[in-house]
């Protein structure tokens, strides 16, 4: 075969492996790895330069009649010296482009940590069942994450979607697009919760999608509080309240009844069988009395306990005069203990009068009730401005409160003491603070046994709120 046909035979043989890209030598030519791309660099050094360098030497050889082993040397050291600088070039980008990969490839884990810690994370295939799910996906739904992988999302469903909902998603992510929406899953353990989702597709060099990322965020809470600011559930809220507020009028009243009915007939029996019944029979007449009444105080207070808040407009309310009249109100029972009054200036705050005298006779009914019986009671009423709120304040140096009972008597019908040392229905500190919570604050109070007690609550300022520097006080302050 002739030279020239063996070449052509030659470059026809390389040109159809170059053709096959996909496998053979040309596979290793252009290839995306870094193998791959180290063999183009050293194609030009391992078939171009030695033909191109030998050809220089070659002609210089002949052009100044050089002695051939002198031309070896030329051609070797100068093969190698290019070589090598050659191989250095190579090594310095390849090195920075290792290094700028490695710093993708950090930046990418940092994404992904922020991802799997703020997200709900899972990887699907293109028949959607899971191939990866993050630690976020396992604690919500309740599944380990051998349980979820090769599963389908299917297991997830809360039946609360249409079957259209998923296929109108199928199709959104099918054509290569991503599907933002709320989806309701259902965990393991049979409950239900919401998540925003972010379903991306990976898409192929066909441009079609081979695998499915999704994103997803809980968002149960911000449902759940959703729901109860929907009109639909305040509707039924509202409905709820009017049906029990009807069942406490309607039960009050039919127990009021029987009991009137039972305090009439012991007066009678009081007064025809006087002398009669003997001391067992009277004694028994009297604590039925005594229970009837006690019970009818109670219904009361049950009935006036359901009606804090129902249709009670706010107004300026000058807590001053409030007090004021609240003193007026228990002056015999001011008289009676002794006690004396130290009244700060309180402010003219926003609210309703009616609900703040209950608050304030009640507090100050207490600190008048529980009083030590060696002293008589030192009552101290002051107001501050504590950021947003006013922050009021009744102190008094009577028995005091226990820690442990000190959220337990703001629990209605909790009593502490007996009836026959303390009289009360156990109501006063649940209307309390039912008051305070309906304006917006809170209450709570400060004691030691023995040592006296000091009830605070607050209330958020508004516009228009003053502070009254001069009071008129009590004639029992002075």
């Amino acid at each position: 075969m002739a030279i020239h046909t063996s070449i052509l035979f030659a470059l026809l043989a390389l040109a159809l492996g170059l053709a096959q890209v996909e496998e053979g030598v040309a596979a290793l030519l252009w290839g995306g790895h870094i193998g791959n791309r180290v063999l183009r660099y050293l194609v030009p050094l391992l078939f171009l330069a030695p033909v191109v360098l030998g050809k220089v030497v070659l002609t210089f050889m002949r052009s100044r009649d050089l002695h051939p082993e002198f031309g070896v040397a030329i051609y070797t050291m100068a093969f190698i010296i290019g070589g090598a600088v050659y191989v250095l070039v190579m090594v310095f980008h390849l090195n920075r482009i290792d290094m700028e990969k490695q710093a993708y490839m950090t930046e990418l884990g940092y994404f992904k940590t922020a991802l799997d810690k703020a997200a709900i994370v899972a990887i699907t295939d293109v028949n959607g069942k899971i191939t990866f799910a993050n630690r976020n996906f396992v604690e919500i739904s309740g599944y380990s994450r051998n349980e979820l992988i090769g599963q389908n999302h299917r297991i997830l469903k809360s039946g609360l979607h249409p079957p259209e909902f998923y296929r109108n998603i199928w199709r959104t992510i099918a054509r290569g697009n991503v599907w933002h929406g709320e989806i309701c899953n259902r965990a393991k353990n049979g409950s239900l919760y919401w998540v925003a989702t972010s379903l991306v597709p990976f898409m192929n060099e066909e441009g079609k999608p081979y695998q499915y990322l999704a994103i997803r965020q809980d968002i149960t809470a911000r449902k759940a509080a959703e729901y109860l600011l929907s009109p639909q559930y305040v509707r039924k809220l509202e409905q709820k309240n009017r049906d029990l507020e009807q069942f406490a009028y309607v039960a009050s009243h039919d127990l009021q009844e029987p009991l009137r009915t039972i305090q009439a007939y012991s007066e009678v029996l009081g007064r025809e069988y006087a002398g009669k019944m003997g001391d067992f029979g009277e004694k028994g007449l009297e604590f039925l009395a005594e229970a009837a009444t006690r019970m009818s105080k109670l219904v009361q207070g049950l009935l006036d306990y359901s009606r804090l808040g129902r249709e009670n407009p706010k107004e300026m309310v000058d807590c001053n005069h409030v007090i004021s009249e609240v003193l007026e109100d228990l002056e015999r029972t001011i008289a009676d203990s002794g006690a004396t009054f130290s009244l700060h200036p309180l402010p003219v705050a926003r609210g309703n009068s009616v609900e703040l005298r209950v608050l304030f006779q009640n507090l100050i009914s207490n600190a008048l009730k529980f009083r030590d019986p060696d002293s008589p009671p030192v009552i101290e009423i002051d107001c501050r401005e504590e950021g947003e709120d006013w922050y009021f304040t009744v102190t008094d140096n009577g028995i005091g409160i226990a820690p442990e009972h000190q959220e337990r008597i703001f629990v209605i019908f909790q009593r502490l003491h007996n009836r026959q040392k303390y009289a009360g229905t156990g109501i006063g500190l649940a209307h309390c603070k039912k008051i305070v919570s309906m304006m917006g604050g809170e209450i709570g109070v400060k004691s030691e046994l023995n040592q006296g007690s000091t009830f605070f609550f607050s209330i958020p300022k508004e516009p228009g709120d003053v502070y009254e520097q001069e009071i008129e006080l009590h004639p029992a302050d002075r």
